[in-house]
């Protein structure tokens, strides 16, 4: 257990630019967790935070907050700039790839992009209903990005609508692209949708509940995604079920993937798992708590993940508990890696955290 300190600062070398980490939201980072963290209350937002960290070159941190604003801070913890909005922000952040702009949705129904600097709005869209979905970026700059009333829009840089794909019902699953364009994602009505690069439907298949989770695309084409129906599924880039994974009770943690194809997600159980890459158990672990925070993997395969029960866990490769934190309130925000190992979270009692190699 770790005791939280307040005021030290934060080495500017982190880049983690959107949920999950990249376009395919596999969850890995090159970096190595420090195994020993120096924890600190980086900034209190005025609500809840269950908004995801990104992180960008300068070193600057994005997030969003039930109290209706979107937040830049420095790397110690000052804040940059504040953005209100009409409603909560649960969708977390996208920087683009020039780090020129940063994007975001809000419950009230705008997907918005800023200038990272500034804070200055350079445009909204309106989708027409909540957006708790996080946006992706592709590499052509293109935004794609779901909202409550079905709609999943992909959006050019200057905020013009490019195409967009109407599901039967809402989309709080955050979209995957891979590099040929293609995008994934999950559906309310139970299902997972596959789309090329013109928002025409590949595929879809109807799992036996609802999908709340997001998919992770994997270095082999293969695709990821948990459901209410209490499993996880992998499919082929064709539409072809590949394997299913039973965790005994609904997911709506996103997978993450190794570079060697494992696989970890959290389940409301309060189970975090690993699979291989053809969705063998090979270890478990029990919080104290239901996971709904998606979990970040690092160089060395040590696995960070919040859970409900107010704790920040990693794990080492074999599963077994390496520290976890108490923040004193449920973690359903997920970790950011930076590029020097630096842990980022949000949390449920107002705060950002971060954890960063000891001081010696």
């Amino acid at each position: 257990m770790l005791a939280l300190v307040t005021g030290c600062s934060i080495q500017q070398s982190p880049e983690w630019p959107c949920f999950r980490g990249n376009p395919e939201r596999t969850g890995v980072s090159n970096s190595i967790m420090p195994d020993k963290p120096f924890p600190k209350l980086v900034y209190r937002a005025g609500g809840p935070i269950l908004s995801s960290p990104a992180l960008d070159r300068e070193g600057e941190i994005f997030i969003g907050s039930d109290d209706g604003s979107f937040y830049c801070l420095n790397a110690n913890g000052g804040l940059v700039w504040s953005f209100t909005t009409g409603d909560r922000v649960f969708s977390s952040p996208a920087v683009s790839p020039g780090g020129k702009s940063v994007a975001f949705g809000s419950r009230d129904g705008k997907l918005y992009s800023l200038r990272p600097k500034s804070g200055e709005l350079i445009w909204s869209y309106n989708c027409g209903d909540w957006v708790v979905s996080s946006p992706v970026i592709t590499k052509n700059g293109d935004i794609v990005v779901g909202s409550e009333n079905g709609g999943v829009f992909c959006l050019k840089q200057d905020g013009s609508l490019l195409w967009r794909y109407d599901c039967p019902a809402e989309v709080s699953s955050s979209p995957a692209v891979n590099s040929g364009g293609v995008v994934a994602i999950g559906c309310e009505d139970g299902a997972i949708y596959l789309l090329d690069n013109k928002g025409s439907q590949i595929w879809h298949y109807n799992t036996g509940g609802s999908i709340l989770s997001s998919p992770a695309i994997t270095a082999k084409n293969m695709i990821l995604i948990g459901s209410e129906d209490s499993n996880l599924y992998c499919f082929d880039i064709e539409g072809n079920i590949r394997w299913v994974f039973n965790a005994g009770k609904d997911i709506y943690s996103s997978p993450a993937v190794d570079r060697e194809g494992n696989i970890f997600f959290g389940c409301e159980n309060g189970v975090l798992y690993s699979l291989s890459d053809e969705g063998r158990l090979i270890w478990k672990y029990k919080a104290g708590g239901p996971i709904f925070s998606s979990p970040a993997v690092d160089a060395a395969g040590k696995t960070a993940f919040g859970s409900e029960d107010g704790h920040l866990y990693v794990l080492d490769k074999n599963g077994k508990l390496s520290w976890s934190a108490f923040l004193g309130s449920p973690v359903f925000s997920s970790p950011a890696i930076a590029n020097d190992g630096t842990i980022f979270v949000g949390c449920h009692n107002f705060g950002l955290y971060s954890f960063r190699k000891e001081k010696k």
